[in-house]
């Protein structure tokens, strides 16, 4: 059996090929991989693919020019699919997850599209209509170079590791065209509300039961017998010893103190937290509240979609912050095309191994924080310097959607106002069980706490996809 694994972004790479993944599909001798992939660091992919050996390829995956019609339909799809649920569900915020242009030429499609789309949101009948002529313009496009690449090497069947970015889309056409088997992970937790399911598949792998009940919610016209939970096996290096670290050998390669409380914020992207270094600051006076003699050490992680300066004068200021910048190739350039490093998993591994409590604005790294029993605290407020510019106390960001599971069941700490700041970090530090109780339930909603099998799982159903 051939194996088509397209790597449309650098998450997938560690999510899923860092994993044993590849190793365990290659075991069976019968069995090869064609990993197919869009413009990474060609030194890290072979190292990938060269210890594998004969057995596994690797080619170059081909672009696809979209054309306006089929963009305008597509984000015209995305915004009726969000309209329609957004009022469904009774939650505007769904909305937050519209499409954005910063070009004048971009601008005028999300208009347009946006227009479409409020009149398709009016029923979903309307919405699958709108997908039937999407799908059959899809039907025209040319799939000369992914045909070719797909007949050459003679795949069985293709994976993709996110469901989103739109180079999938010409691939899963040749492959519908040839009659080869498609199967799709979904990226995320959070993903499936946000209407970006752009790779039409056979197969959809998923992290759990709370996955598979969102993809019949909010996409009711895809079979049940599409859906398989195999859960996700990003949250494994936690528990391999490869990764994991001795507490005082961490402490001293990243010179902090042993006897002392780790605490760790993850920053968030721009969009997300616009004002997340005033965030950095306030959790820095909370710290320098507790007596030095208890004092915790504050650690900090940027996003990798973050390379900008716009904590440098946090650190100027409070220069005792420990910075650990994640090792990532093609830093600064985007989520996209963005890659992980081995390194780097062994790096945040520890961080999260070793601290006491995990402090961001809305990450997933509270389910990161979850698998080592760590609390969670969420900031959810804006600080003085967005107030002053009208922002409210709350961040809306915590009313969307696929937050909601968290707050029944008190799956993290929100801080609601900087006062309440220190009093929380004390709480965690000092009671962790007493706080974001419900994370252990939470692990296991998302999770379905499947990520130790994950990878049998999912090579077990991608040796069942044969034409």
């Amino acid at each position: 059996m051939v194996l088509g694994i397209i790597i449309p972004d650098g998450v997938g790479i560690k999510n899923y090929l860092y994993t044993r993944i590849p190793k365990l599909f290659l075991q069976n001798p019968a069995n090869r991989i064609v990993f197919i992939s869009s413009q990474f660091d060609e030194g890290l992919l072979n190292s990938i693919v060269e210890p594998l050996g004969a057995k596994a390829s690797l080619v170059t995956l081909p672009a696809y020019n979209e054309s306006t019609t089929n963009r305008l339909l597509r984000d015209a799809i995305t915004f009726a699919r969000l309209k329609y649920f957004a009022q469904k569900l009774n939650n505007p915020t769904i909305l937050t997850a519209a499409p954005n242009a910063s070009s004048w030429k971009r601008k005028l499609i999300n208009n347009l599209a946006s227009f479409i789309g409020s009149v398709s949101a009016k029923s979903y009948s309307s919405i699958e209509a709108m997908e039937k002529w999407y799908t059959a313009r899809l039907s025209m496009i040319d799939v000369t170079a992914q045909t070719q690449i797909l007949t050459n090497y003679k795949v069985d069947t293709i994976i993709s590791l996110h469901q989103r970015p739109m180079v999938n889309i010409p691939m899963y056409e040749a492959a519908r065209r040839l009659g080869i088997k498609r199967t799709c992970v979904i990226y995320s937790w959070d993903n499936v509300a946000k209407a970006r399911l752009f790779t039409p598949s056979d197969v959809y792998m998923l992290w759990s039961q709370y996955m598979l009940d969102q993809m019949q919610l909010f996409y009711p016209e895809i079979s049940k017998e599409k859906l398989f939970i195999t859960g996700t096996p990003q949250f494994s290096f936690y528990f391999n010893d490869d990764y994991r670290s001795n507490r005082d050998s961490f402490c001293e390669k990243w010179a902090l103190p042993v006897n002392r409380p780790l605490i760790l914020f993850t920053g968030s992207d721009h969009k997300t937290s616009p004002y997340d270094p005033y965030l950095l600051r306030d959790c820095a006076e909370a710290i320098l509240s507790i007596p030095e003699d208890k004092r915790p050490a504050l650690i900090f992680r940027r996003t990798p979609a973050d390379f900008t300066d716009r904590y440098d004068w946090v650190f100027d200021k409070y220069s005792w912050i420990k910075k650990m910048d994640p090792v990532w190739l093609n830093n600064g350039t985007g989520w996209g095309s963005a890659v992980p490093t081995q390194a780097d998993i062994e790096n945040i591994v520890g961080l999260v191994q070793h601290c006491a409590v995990v402090i961001n604005v809305a990450s997933t790294m509270a389910l990161d924080a979850a698998t080592q029993n760590k609390p969670c605290l969420y900031l959810s407020y804006h600080p003085k310097e967005a107030r002053d510019k009208g922002m409210p106390v709350y961040n809306i960001t915590h009313d969307e959607d696929h937050f909601k599971v968290m707050k029944d069941i008190d799956a993290v700490a929100y801080v609601e106002h900087e006062d309440a700041l220190l009093s929380t970090i004390e709480k965690a530090l000092t009671a962790p069980d007493s706080i974001a109780t419900g994370r252990k339930k939470y692990l296991h909603v998302i999770t379905n706490e499947l990520y130790l099998t994950a990878e049998e799982s999912i090579v077990r159903l991608l040796e069942q996809q044969t034409v």
